[in-house]
Parts: structure tokens; sequence; C-alpha cells
């Protein structure tokens, strides 16, 4: 089966007819000086170059996050956001690398399958090409390439080129001993040169082959270069396994920095401990929304706000007014009664909502433990609060005596409120967290406010009557002892690997390529230090996707799915200025884009390949994005709202008539109909392709009311006749047929 080892541009190298191999292999940058594109390194579309054991590239990050942009969307739609975490969860479903077993025999050796429909229809399966292309991200190149492939390439002494002398390496590794193999997924491979001499790089590469040609080939999902039409994996084969165990496992120690948007909490701070008051939160948060940015750092001149947005709202103003007065009719001598007046009074109000980036909340205690909980803006907390109001009332009895005593009655009632309740404090700006020790004092405030109040000494008594009524808030603030934790930003140390990746999907707003709201994570690595293992923790606030999967329409042939860098690098080499090479640390921030163009079919003349043309059967990249499994049920296709019927329609489209009868000079030739199949209906014109032969003479082709076309007439003239028909579709597209027909004389 033909399979192409590389596009370059418009250039296919096509691998002379040979299988592929597969393996596992390591991505690294290009920064290994004799890696060179002239011997097949560090092409177009190469996102790194293969690298040795002990030079290995990895994420350590043991969260990552992952989004959909509307591009994407649009054109795939759920179908495809589905496919695409299916092949998540196969990532996500990976036990911690260090409990496989050495030989990984729980793992398959092939999970490659053919839908043949498929197959039929030009598909290829969107979720194992976005498998292979996270695996390439996350440290697995293609072994395809490097199983065998050339260290040098020199001219022999006194001669020229083809006379060559080459070095060849192995740089596929035995998952399970991590020595150079030739054995991939069980399967044993050799190689062949390929030399070129002059053109366009590369001139000279490797092309493995099976050393058994009827073994089966069982290609890793890395290799997904090489997926061709209807071919779909089931999930990851032991070599993608062993090559994920080898980088990540705990007992490789490599001196690596961490991610650019991680930060290190650090407390090994000579100022020791320090004493923490919290302020109450309910307070702030009032102030907080009727405070613009700047009159609120006048509050707190240490606070850090971020942005601010104003809002206009219509509230009421409540007024309540006691006052005691007499009712109609009342008997002379009764005291007066205690009333209430209510205003409301309507009126427009700012209302501000701000983002603090150094204010930290406190959630209430379950029990003796207080956690603080870093916050980018105010929280809200479900539980309630408890508000007090007290009444207190002084009055004469009714009808008593002058002189009697005024009874004072006092009630106590209890309500529920949904205020924002809590403590906060504001950290110091030269601190990214706190670590607390121990609490040392617990201190409960009370807050009184007059709601109303009013007094009055009815005409003829000489006591006087009263009403008091206030509401009762209580707080809680507490004072802690706490180290200082400071934020190292780019450190660089010996570190264990992380063991267990775990791929989270987030939303994303596409129209300002962000988050809708930032993330917080907070994880911890193993730091070797005098030989001894220290976790330490991090902290990564993420705005936009490790991983964004997107879809563009492009006709660039460097690849049906391209990998672009966001941000940062897509190597960070802490050894740069110590070794020749690794190992290193792959900085968040890919870009997966889908090219959406199919079904496109390229066409590429070189005289340097056997396999060359320009004809259909030799065209490449005619693709069409699709769905499917080992199931009858049907492919799901795309772009999104596709039906499998008007693909198979467009691709199956094809003149089905093989052999054409033989007619004699002067005899009238036997009607004979063409047929085609597929397409759209109904078959427009039957004609005979333009720049090919004529039909023998005297005969002609037209079309009948069926749709099939008719050759009929009398030959003229003797011999074998080749020519091509036409068929035009419904939907205007013609497909060619080349025929002949032999005349006798």
């Amino acid at each position: 089966m033909l399979r192409f080892a590389k596009t370059v541009g418009g250039l296919a190298l096509v691998a002379l007819g040979l299988q592929s191999a597969s393996g596992f292999s390591l991505m690294g940058p290009a920064n290994q000086a004799w890696q060179l594109p002239v011997i097949g390194y560090n092409l177009p579309g190469d996102i790194g170059t293969p690298h040795n054991i002990g030079e290995e590239y990895r994420w350590n990050t043991p969260t990552n996050y992952y989004a959909f942009d509307q591009n994407f969307l649009d054109y795939f739609g759920s179908n495809g956001v589905w496919t695409i975490e299916q092949g998540i969860a196969e990532l996500n479903g990976l036990a911690n690398f260090s409990q496989y077993s050495s030989d990984l025999t729980e793992v398959p050796l092939e999970t490659r399958r053919i839908n043949y429909r498929a197959q039929a229809l030009h598909l290829l399966d969107l979720k194992s090409i976005a498998m292979g292309l996270m695996l390439e991200e996350l440290g697995l190149t293609d072994s395809e390439r490097y199983i065998w492939t050339l260290r040098t390439r020199a001219v022999q002494t006194g001669l020229a080129c083809p006379f060559m002398v080459y070095g060849v390496i192995k740089l596929s590794f035995d998952p399970a001993n991590w020595q150079p193999t030739s054995y991939i997924n069980g399967g044993l491979y050799s190689y062949i040169i390929v030399e070129i001499c002059t053109g366009g790089n590369p001139l000279a590469f490797t092309v493995p082959f099976p050393v058994d040609p009827v073994a089966p080939e069982n290609l890793p999902v890395s290799n997904f270069q090489t997926l061709n039409y209807g071919i779909f994996t089931k999930g990851l084969t032991r070599d993608d396994v062993g090559g994920l165990r080898y980088s990540y496992r705990t007992n490789n120690v490599n001196f690596e920095a961490t991610s650019s948007d991680s930060t290190l909490f650090y407390t090994n701070i000579a100022a020791g401990q320090q004493l923490l008051f919290t302020s109450n939160l309910t307070t702030f948060s009032m102030q907080a929304l009727t405070n613009n940015a700047a009159a609120l750092q006048t509050l707190y001149p240490n606070l850090g706000i971020v942005s601010s947005t104003n809002v206009f709202t219509n509230i009421y103003i409540t007024n309540i007014t006691a006052y005691f007065t007499n009712y109609p009719l009342d008997p002379v001598g009764t005291p007066q009664h205690l009333a209430f007046a209510t205003n409301l009074t309507l009126t427009v109000q700012t209302w501000f909502h701000h983002t603090f980036n150094n204010l930290v909340t406190f959630t209430n205690p379950t029990d003796d433990v207080w956690v603080p909980v870093p916050l980018p803006d105010i929280v809200f907390y479900t539980n309630l609060s408890l508000l007090t109001v007290q009444t207190t009332t002084v009055t004469n009895q009714p009808f008593a005596p002058s002189g009697t005593p005024p009874i004072t009655n006092t009630t106590t009632s209890t309500y529920l409120t949904n205020e924002v309740v809590g403590e906060f404090f504001i950290l110091p700006t030269n601190l990214c967290d706190i670590a607390i020790v121990s609490r040392q004092a617990t201190l409960v405030s009370f807050e009184t406010n007059i709601v109303v109040s009013a007094t009055n000494t009815p005409t003829g008594f000489t006591n006087t009557q009263s009403l008091t009524q206030v509401i009762i808030d209580n707080f809680t603030n507490h004072v802690f002892t706490f180290y200082p934790v400071d934020c190292v930003v780019t450190n660089v140390a010996l570190r264990q690997g992380i063991d267990k990746l775990t791929f989270l999907r987030a939303n994303y707003d596409s129209l300002v390529g962000r988050f809708f709201q930032p993330i917080t994570n907070v994880y911890y690595q193993i730091e070797v230090t005098n030989n001894l293992p220290i976790k330490r923790w991090l902290r990564r606030v993420v705005t936009t996707p490790d991983f964004l999967f997107t879809a563009f329409d492009t006709t660039d042939l460097a690849g049906l799915a391209l990998r672009t860098v966001t941000s940062g690098g897509a190597f960070n080499d802490a050894n740069a200025n110590i070794l020749e090479a690794g190992p290193g640390n792959i900085e968040p921030g890919k870009i997966f884009t889908f090219n959406k163009v199919g079904p496109l079919l390229v066409n590429v003349y070189d005289p340097f390949f056997i396999f060359n043309g320009l004809t259909e059967s030799t065209a490449t990249t005619n693709f069409i994005w699709g769905t499917f499994d080992g199931s009858t049920n049907e492919p799901v296709v795309y772009p999104s709202g596709t039906s499998i019927a008007s693909v198979e329609a467009q691709i199956l489209f094809q003149i089905v008539t093989g052999i054409l009868p033989d007619g004699k000079v002067g005899t009238p030739y036997p009607a004979t109909q063409v047929q085609a199949t597929g397409g759209v209906l109904p078959y427009s014109q039957w004609t005979w392709g333009n720049g090919w032969p004529s039909l023998p003479p005297g005969l002609t082709i037209t079309t009948n009311p069926d749709g099939s076309g008719l050759i009929s007439g009398t030959p003229t003239a003797a011999g074998t006749f080749g020519f091509a028909v036409n068929v035009t579709g419904g939907d205007s597209r013609t497909i060619t047929r080349s025929l002949s027909i032999n005349i006798n004389p």
C-alpha cells in the first residue's frame, strides 16, 4: 500500500511502495547541529526533532485545559466535540504510569481497525488524528521516520553524488528497557536509503520496512501521519503508553523549569512568623458596591483592583418614623398610642463591580479549621447570616394614676438575611499567599444601628413614653500566625515526572480569545534536593487553553491538521547553557487547526519518484473528515449537517460501463448504453472527452431520457479506437472514463 513519508510544500516524498514503521520516539526542539533538513529533519510542518534517551521533553503541569473555538463548533458541531472528547478520554483513562507492569502486557500491540465504507468514501477519522496530535504535543514523535534515521551523509573521496557514505542510527526505543530497538509493537524493521542528490530538501532519507512482508504492522497512535482512508484507532498501543511512561514516570528525575505561567509557593522567608488580622467582609462588600475604584483604594490603600465597571440602578430609600398619637374617639385621659409612618423615596444609584487581585476571603468554618481561599472577587456565600432586631418600649399603663412608674418592655426578634458574610484580608503585594500556622484569637464584635426612636409625655402624665428599635449585627474576626508565601516565577530544579496527566474542558470565549473566567489551578511537584524528595506547591492562573481545537479553510499542503504555539515557546530548555540537548519541559498554549477544505485532490509531478503523475489515481490529500468505528453504524461526516448519502453520491459518482461490443464497417452499430452510478440525478449530458481521440468515424453519443448515454450510428472506418466519455450530474459535476471500440472491416 502506498504511504507518504512526508509532504513538503508541493513535494510529496513517497516511500517507494514499502510499508511504514512506527514506535516510541521522543520529541524535542531542533537544537542539535546534525539534524539538518538535507537528511530529513526540521522540515516544514515539523514542530520538533527526535531526541535520544535522556533528552526527553515533557509537560510538568498535571492538570491541563482544552477548549473548542467557534470555528471548530461551526464546522464540526456537537459530533466533532464528542469524537475529540472520546480520544481525550483515552488519555484521561490511563492509570498512573508507575502502576503499569514492566513489560506492559496489559496494553495491546495493535489498536487500528478499518471501516471499509469509510475507506470507500475517503474518510479520515477525526478522533484518531486528534489523539496523534496530542501525543505529539506530549513528547512523542513519529517513529516511522526515526526507527532508522540518518546521522551523517558525506560524499566519498574523489567522487560525487550518489557515491555517498551514510551513518544510520536508531531513535526508537524499547518501552521495557529503553534500549534502541528494531522492534516496534512486536514487528521487526529494516531500512533502505533513498538518495536524490539534487533538488529541494531532503536529499536523502531512510525508509523503514517490515522484515516479514506478510506480518501485520502494529502501528501506534503516535504515528498518526500514516493514517489512511477508513482507518481508525480503538485506543493507545503498547509503544504509546511505553513512551509516555518513560517520560512521565516518577523515577525519571530531570533538571527542568516549571511552565512559564506557574509560580512556586516559597516559604523560606527570613521574616519568619507574622500576625494576620482579618476584617469584616459584610462591611467591605457594601463599601465596594457603592464606591468607585479611587474611593475604595482610599479606604483600603493596599487593595489591588484589576478592573471596575459600573451600573445604574433604581432603589427605594425607606424612612420609618415613629410617633405617638391619640386615636379618634379615645376617652379623655387615654395615653397616646404608638404609630409608624413609612416613606419610600425612589432614587437612582450607581453600583460598582470590581475585580481584585489580592483580596483573600475566608469560608465559614465547619469545625475549628479555617481555610483561606484566594479569589479574584468577593464570594457571595450561600449560608445565611442572622440579624437581630431589638425593640424597647417605655409606656404608662392606660388610665394609671398620675405618678405610676412606667412599664419597660423589651422584645428581640432574629431574622435570616442573604447579606455577604465572612472575613477577608488584603494580601501584601510582595506575597502570593500565606501559610497559616495557628489561630491566636477570636474577636466577636457587635454593631448596633438605631432604626427608629420616639419619645412622648402625654398630657396629664408625669412619666415619659418612648420607643427605640435597633438592629444588632454581630461578626467575628480572627487573629492568625502565618508564614509569608513568596512566589517564584522562574525556577529550575531536579523534578520527578508527574506520573499522571489529566485534561479538563473549559468554556472558551472565541471573541476575546480567553476563558470566560480565569481558572486557578494549585498543584504540586516533587523536587529532589540533597537526595531527598520534597513536595513543592505551585499555582497556575490559566486564562487561555493549553490545547485549543479550531478549524480553518486552507489549501496548505503541509498537513491535514496543523500545530501552532500561542505563547511562550514550544519547548523550555533549562539545560541550554549546560548540555547539547534536553531534557526540558513543553510549554502550554497549543492550537490544533483542522483543515476543512476536503475533499481536495492534489496532483504532484516529479521525475525523481516512481509514483507520480497527474491522474486521479496518483492524487493525494483527497480527504473528508469523518467519525466512524467498527460497528454497522453509518459514519458521521463533516461539515456538521452533511449527510452520508450526499457524500456517497459525490465520492462514488462513476461511469460503470466497461467493455463495449465490436462493430463492423457499413453495418449499423448495435445501440449500446453507457451507464453511470452515484452522483446527483438527473444526469444532464453525455459527451465524448475533449483532448482525446474522437469516437469511431460514423458513431455519436447522445443522452437518453433516463439519463444514460447511447452510442449509435454506422461505422465508416476499421480499427481500434480509444476515446473518453463525459457525464454531467445534477450538481454540474462532470466525470470522465476512457473506453475503446473495435471496428472490424
